[in-house]
């Protein structure tokens, strides 16, 4: 119940700075913003982190989503998440395959905010795989090489040159490495052995601009894909 509430909290500590401020709250525009607290007082920075809440709307999100934060958007944005391979197709529904390895990208389409702001055009995209039982489950790797079984405590000072997506902190998703103009983002997920039964991916994309110094008006996607155990 701790946990819950110190979760809780984030959402709460931003809402508060809303009301107080008359603004939108900091939006995040560091890798290491996903794991600093959300009071403010990591030494890096002096300003509210995540608090380990990455908005997929995921159960490790408490059901939290980047809308709650993000607000003010049109709701014009969309999403594709194509793997490679396809999604088995299991009594025409998306499927996995046991040990499967999916290389997976995640496009934002329809972008339409920031585009003449040049390096303060910041989007990001956050996602996860959940079994029934609201567990991460099967092997998240992101392509700047680090995955969940080598899982690492803090981000680097500097972003993974060349890179588009980091896993950290309780590696419970994979976050976007927040590079300028980024409308695309690629990782692989691993699927679990036979037995772990229906997978949900929960993920959130946001339509960004301002260089993450306010997450007001920002567009957002929000989904979920249901994949059921193939063989």
């Amino acid at each position: 119940m701790q946990a819950i509430e110190r979760k809780r909290a984030v959402v709460s500590m931003l809402a508060a700075a809303f009301v107080l401020s008359g603004t939108a709250a900091l939006a995040f525009p560091f890798g290491r913003s996903w794991h600093d607290p959300s009071n403010g007082t990591q030494t890096t920075g002096g300003r509210a982190g995540a608090g380990g809440i990455y908005g997929m709307g995921s159960a490790t999100d408490y059901g939290i989503t980047c809308a709650h934060c993000h607000i003010g958007g049109k709701g014009q944005i969309g999403a594709t998440i194509t793997p490679t391979p396809a999604w088995t197709k299991v009594n025409n529904q998306d499927g996995y395959k046991p040990g499967q390895m999916y290389s997976i990208k995640v496009n934002l389409t329809g972008e339409h905010l920031g585009l003449n702001q040049g390096n303060n055009n910041l989007n990001g995209m956050a996602i996860t795989f959940e079994n029934q039982g609201g567990k991460v489950t099967g092997l998240l790797t992101a392509d700047s090489g680090v995955s969940s079984a080598n899982c690492q405590a803090n981000y680097p000072m500097a972003n993974p040159a060349g890179k588009t997506t980091y896993i950290y902190g309780d590696c419970h998703g994979i976050v976007y490495v927040p590079v300028p103009n980024a409308t695309s983002w690629t990782f692989s997920w691993t699927a679990p052995a036979a037995g772990a039964g229906q997978m949900t991916v929960f993920y959130g994309v946001v339509d960004g601009d301002a260089g993450g110094k306010s997450s007001l008006d920002d567009d957002v996607k929000m989904g979920t894909i249901k994949l059921v155990e193939g063989s």
